[in-house]
């Protein structure tokens, strides 16, 4: 979309045509950072996104493992799942 542009005027008179393209393609320059900018930024969200899920899927294992104390087979098996949790949290950190 362009925008209209106003009589624009510079300390030595109107601007050129190519006074004008140049100032397009910087606002188009712009609007390409400003939406890499913004990309980036919900890429990190969802990184971030999913390392809470992981904890919140770890911390879930371990509440029912705490549940379960009374059969030591499933506390096993929970306490497994966790650390597989934890180490999937951590690959998504670096990553």
């Amino acid at each position: 979309m362009d925008f209209p542009i106003l009589n624009i005027h510079s300390t030595s008179g109107p601007l050129s045509i190519r006074h004008i393209e140049v100032l397009r393609q910087n606002r188009q320059i712009v609007f390409f950072s400003l939406t890499k900018d913004l990309n980036e930024k919900d890429q990190m969200f969802e990184n971030r996104k999913q390392v809470l899920n992981t904890n919140n899927e770890a911390l879930a294992k371990h509440l029912k493992m705490e549940l379960e104390k009374n059969n030591p087979l499933e506390a096993t098996e929970s306490r497994v799942r966790m650390d597989q949790s934890q180490q999937t949290e951590v690959q998504l950190l670096h990553s």
